[in-house]
């Protein structure tokens, strides 16, 4: 280091930093693969990485807002939902989406996609399930199958509820109106 300014050189060498780290913003080698390896490991070993995943629909936050279907025939069909990771880290595979209403909205019309499930939640007593084995990348918006009820119609209000979790650990959740118009 004699070819640095003295006062450079000191500091440098008397807390150990590379003084391409304190001239230039350079990281060393060793530095780099240490950064590499972090790549490579699990969200949650990596310090400060985590997924932030959001709930959407029509690319417009799906929590609070309400929508709006003629009495007519009761039923409704909510089909342009999505779930966007705009953290740090990838959410893993195995999303669990549930979701849930205030009252009763008959069957799915798509029983092959939502299956219906018998609630543990008294708040709402209909539950359906759509499980996925994919990931959710960091940056990415991943579509969500859409849900048309069937059976009764929708003669009053209800509150929706859609959580996403993965494991055992809730990812994010809305909470929306279905409101029926005369």
């Amino acid at each position: 280091m004699a070819s640095l300014p003295a006062s450079i050189a000191s500091i440098a060498g008397a807390i150990a930093i590379p003084a391409c780290v304190l001239l230039f913003g350079i990281t060393p080698p060793a530095s780099r693969q240490s950064l590499a390896d972090n790549q490579n490991r699990p969200a949650s070993a990596v310090p400060g990485k985590k997924p932030s995943l959001k709930i959407l629909y029509d690319g417009m936050l799906l929590n609070g807002r309400t929508f709006m279907f003629p009495t007519r025939a009761g039923l409704f069909a909510l089909s342009s939902w999505q779930v966007k990771n705009d953290g740090s880290a990838p959410l893993p595979a195995g999303l669990a989406v549930r979701l849930y209403f205030s009252d009763s909205v008959g069957g799915s019309a798509r029983p092959s996609i939502w299956e219906q499930l018998t609630s543990t939640d008294p708040a709402y007593p209909a539950e359906f399930l759509w499980k996925s084995q994919g990931a959710v990348n960091t940056g990415e918006t991943r579509d969500l199958p859409g849900f048309e009820n069937s059976g009764t119609g929708l003669i009053r209000s209800v509150k929706g509820k859609l959580v996403v979790s993965v494991g055992t650990g809730v990812a994010a959740e809305a909470i929306f109106l279905i409101r029926p118009v005369n």
